[in-house]
């Protein structure tokens, strides 16, 4: 402080005479005493009530020496200190600068001496005030630079896995249709089965169905499922939701919901947010066999400009923009901070063999792929709370009532439809599937042999591709047919549901995308559809 007449000034002296020696020099200077603290202890007490801008602290004294009253000051409440003494060494310079002392002087101090000491114990002050505060910020940086990383690392794996994932669940979505199609052939022609086949095809059929939807459940947690997004009401879904869930729930869970008056409207699949809120439910209703309560919570939040996120991982967001955040809290069983650091893998699971440990996994995928974020906090033995923090809808809604109406009948009137497929099973399949439904059909193993078997027979009405096949895929296929006819109306087959690819297709001149795992029905909607258009 440049002004002493503001510097406020404690004395700590045990020998009374010198005290007022230094008060009447320290008055001459301009500064102002606020205090005279006979021993280290009382010192200690007045540093806290007087709060001065700097101290004057004798070494030597009764009680509590001035270094011990200086640590502590140090640590309670730091203030400058000035450290006075009958005689000066090393050994005691370096004690004096331990405590926190910024300076020191040797009784019986001069008055320039004393001026000189205390401007340098208030600079060197603020130096240390100043040098705290950066170690602090930085340390603070270093902790939030770790739990990036952490959740960079964690998000690389889930990342990783879902790759993997997905890929593994596009061979399934080929295998899942090569046992579904036959199957409903089978059961088109009752006069050719014997009578015994027909619950075995049918519960060959369901087993399949129930397969294909473990497989959208990897999707999901890949991200690799399709959206169809439109503006919806989270208050809406919460209620239809939740009204299913009170049948199903046991009487001992407790369902409370605080929802408020306003609307949460954000940009989503209603169908997936469903499914969601469903696998976030049930897993609150597996964290308290014993019964407890489930709370699910709407909320909007905002986050000012420089504000922290909730999440840290949303420091990535796009600023200025709200937030709609749906908590689903139990008062269950908890989890352990091992059991937490794998949540949203999937597979993984604590309830075996009850759960396939895909719920968590597939709410975390889909709460990605609708760029938002997921966290929890939790207890053991006090439950846990899931935030998911949606955008929110930045337009007005507008209601829009769409009606599909098919064709009354999906029947073939005798079109000629080339199949293009390399998996042999699912070729000959789909062959007998399109003739049952009345249509000509034509056969290619791949791209190439495709594009002689149309040429030879003078074009077709629709071809249905598989994209993924050697020689020639179902994209170059595409590109060569659009040559020759420019019309051509062409389908494509995938076992990848990712909206970007989606996009791409049609832009490539597909017309339509039929996705693996599809049943009779599904394939004779998508070609009906086609040709009609």
């Amino acid at each position: 402080m440049n002004n002493r007449e503001n510097t406020r000034v404690l004395i700590a002296e045990d020998a009374h005479l010198v005290s007022e020696m230094i008060k009447i020099l320290l008055e001459e200077l301009g500064y102002t005493v606020v205090g005279e603290a006979a021993d280290g202890v009382e010192a200690v007490e007045m540093a806290h009530v007087l709060q001065p801008d700097v101290i004057l602290m004798d070494i030597e004294m009764p009680n509590m020496n001035g270094i011990e009253a200086t640590r502590q000051i140090q640590a309670q409440c730091p203030t400058p200190v000035v450290m006075l003494t009958a005689h000066e060494s090393d050994r005691l310079v370096v004690e004096v600068s331990d405590a926190g002392a910024g300076a020191y002087l040797v009784k019986p101090p001069r008055a320039g001496e004393m001026k000189r000491a205390i401007t340098i114990a208030l600079a060197r002050f603020d130096d240390m005030m100043a040098l705290q505060e950066s170690n602090r910020r930085l340390e603070e940086t270093l902790v939030e630079l770790q739990a990036a990383q952490d959740q960079l690392v964690k998000q690389e794996r889930l990342a990783a896995v879902g790759q993997l994932a997905a890929g593994i669940a596009h061979e399934f979505n080929n295998l899942l249709t090569a046992i579904i199609l036959p199957a409903q052939v089978g059961l088109r022609k009752p006069h050719l089965l014997p009578s015994d086949l027909t619950q075995t095809l049918e519960s060959i059929i369901n087993g399949s169905k129930q397969a294909a939807h473990l497989v959208k459940q990897i999707q999901d947690f890949g991200r690799r499922s399709m959206m169809d997004t439109k503006p919806i009401d989270l208050v809406s879904l919460v209620e239809e939701t939740t009204a299913d869930l009170q049948q199903a729930f046991p009487e001992n869970v407790h369902l409370l919901l605080e929802m408020g008056t306003r609307k949460h409207i954000v940009d989503a699949d209603l169908t997936m947010m469903r499914q969601v809120l469903m696998n976030l439910a049930a897993n609150a209703r597996d964290a308290m066999p014993d019964g407890g309560e489930l709370r699910i919570k709407l909320e909007r939040i905002e986050i000012e400009p420089g504000g922290s996120p909730p999440l840290p991982e949303m420091k990535e967001a796009v600023p200025n923009r709200g937030w709609v955040c749906l908590a689903v809290s139990d008062t269950g069983v908890g989890m352990t901070k091992d059991v937490r650091a794998h949540l949203f893998e999937p597979f993984f699971t604590t309830r075996l063999p009850l759960r396939t440990g895909l719920g968590l996994a597939q709410a975390h995928g889909i709460v990605k792929q609708h760029k938002g974020y997921i966290g929890v906090e939790t207890e053991e033995g006090k439950g846990s709370t899931f935030c998911i923090y949606l955008p929110v809808y930045v337009e007005s809604v507008q209601e829009k009532v769409e009606t599909e109406s098919l064709a009354a009948s999906l029947r073939g009137d005798g079109e000629t439809i080339l199949l293009v497929e390399d998996n042999a099973v699912l070729l000959m399949v789909g062959q007998d599937v399109l003739q049952m439904l009345g249509y000509h059909t034509l056969a290619a193993a791949n791209g190439q042999e495709a594009l002689k078997v149309y040429q030879a027979e003078g074009g077709a009405d629709l071809v249905i591709t598989d994209l993924m096949m050697p020689n020639m895929g179902g994209r170059e296929l595409a590109q060569e047919l659009k040559k020759a006819n420019p019309d051509v109306k062409v389908l494509a087959i995938t076992g990848y549901t990712v909206w970007e690819v989606v996009e791409e297709l049609k832009g490539a001149g597909f017309c339509g995308v039929i996705y693996k795992p599809f049943d009779v029905d599904q394939l004779a909607q998508a070609v009906r559809r086609a040709l009609d258009e």
